[in-house]
Order: structure tokens, then sequence, then C-alpha cells
């Protein structure tokens, strides 16, 4: 971890910018002599970013210097879909070993991020993902599912989505959504179909809600259909769930068989 807070700090529905009052992070030079100090002394050559977010400038500046130092490492991290991922940084990033992206998604839907406030161009997302692709990084996206808010008809846009764009969303980490004391979205509840509201204590950073409109999802065959085949698409064998569930496997098989390979095996090898 080389930062702390977020370089937005404005999601209506995260928690984890409570409290901070802004984004600090360590120089590269700093990092860099404690990534040679690893890989020197104990012959450490992955590693991982768990930064909430870092900024594409900074993964640039980090990249080049990996690379003039020769460090022969690999790396992955989280990062938001910031358009100043452009080809130069993701073609630098991916040269001085970057691996794995663990993007901020959350959900196709338009209207739903603009309540999130995730403070991102959603139209200049999939170009974002293309860029990446073609940089040979494996895109993990970061999903947030059961949102009470979103109506039937948003969640076959969103599946239909992911359906169509495998080629650019490798694997997907299902979150469902938590309402989180102290969020924006906390305080709006009442007017975001969520009733009932109910505090657990103060050991739980959760409240528990109802949705108010009781969607019967099972009566809608279309959407039962469509999350058979999403579900299909990228979850069918035991090696794809290894695959999509733990990014530590993801980048551990990116890293060693490269990720073109990883895609065409991924939905025909089977594990036993």
């Amino acid at each position: 971890q080389v930062s702390k807070g977020c370089p937005w700090g404005k999601c209506s529905f995260c928690v984890f910018h409570a409290g901070k009052t802004k984004f600090q992070i360590t120089p590269v030079s700093i990092v860099i002599n404690e990534i040679k100090h690893f890989y020197e002394t104990y012959g450490i050559t992955k590693f991982e970013f768990v930064d909430e977010a870092l900024p594409p400038q900074y993964y640039f500046e980090f990249a080049k210097e990996i690379i003039k130092t020769g460090l022969k490492i690999h790396y992955y991290g989280f990062a938001r879909l910031d358009s100043g991922f452009t080809n130069e940084i993701l073609k630098t990033m991916y040269d001085s070993g970057f691996r794995v992206f663990e993007w901020g998604y959350e959900t196709y839907c338009k209207r739903i991020m603009d309540i999130f406030n995730k403070g991102i161009d959603c139209n200049k997302r999939e170009e974002i993902l293309k860029r990446s692709n073609n940089a040979k990084i494996w895109n993990h996206c970061l999903t947030i599912v059961s949102i009470p808010f979103e109506t039937i008809e948003e969640e076959k846009e969103n599946i239909n989505y992911y359906l169509h764009n495998t080629k650019l969303i490798h694997s997907r980490l299902l979150a469902p959504f938590d309402l989180f004391k102290g969020t924006k979205l906390a305080k709006e509840q009442e007017n975001l179909n969520m009733t009932n509201i109910k505090d657990e204590g103060d050991l739980s950073i959760r409240l528990c809600y109802e949705r108010k409109d009781k969607l019967e999802y099972s009566n809608d065959m279309e959407l039962v259909n469509l999350q058979k085949k999403l579900s299909q698409e990228y979850e069918p064998t035991m090696w794809n769930t290894l695959l999509y569930s733990v990014d530590e496997y993801i980048f551990l098989y990116v890293v060693k068989y490269g990720k073109d390979k990883c895609l065409n095996i991924k939905r025909k090898k089977k594990v036993k």
C-alpha cells in the first residue's frame, strides 16, 4: 500500500474515505527502493498494490522507473476507469511488468452510476477497457449486484452489456450492494427504494434494509435466462471459478501464461 485515501473520495456508496481529509501518496522513489529491497533480499518478484485507486500518472512514473532500474517483476492493482490511462501509459505499464487491472466498474447503468457519483465519464469506460486489452493487460471488473434501486430492466441491460463484451471484461468480481453507515446513500435511503432501515450496533459498519417494491425476480423468465447465460459465460467450470473468484489466481495465471492463452483456455479446460 503506497497511499492513503482515494484521489476522488466522493462516491456516495463508499465508506473507505470517511474521516480521511486528503489523498496522500508515497513518492515513487521510495516505493522503488522498497521493491528493490524485497527483490534483492528475498527474491520476491510479484507484487500487488492494494490501494483503493492509484492515478494513471503515478502508475506511469512507477513503470518508467521499474524499466529504468531493470527490475524483472510483475505487479497488479486497483484503479478507476480514468481517461488518463492512455495507450502510452498502458504500454509502459505492461513493459514494466503490470498484468492485471482491478477496475472499479460498479455497473453499466448510467443512472445508477450518477447516483453513485463515481466522478468518471461513463461513456469513455469501454474505450479505456479496449486500450487496456490492446496493451495485453487483463481487465478484472468489480461489479455491484443486488442494488435496491436498480430496476429489472436495468439489470437486463447490465447483463446484456457483459455478455456482449466478454473480450473486454475478462473476469468479474460480484459484490452485493451494502448500505454503509456514514455514506451519502445512508442519508438518502428513503428516496432510493429502501425502507425499514436498522442499525445493528457499533460493531457493524452496515445498515440493514428492505426493498420497498419487493420485486419478484424469479417471475421474469427473460431475466432468469439472461442470468443463466451470464453464469455459463463466466463461471461454467472449476477453472473459471478459480480464475474469476480470486484476484491472486488471475494474476498468477496471467503472469505465467499470458492474457491471450488464459482467455483461450478458460472456457475449454475443465479442472478435475
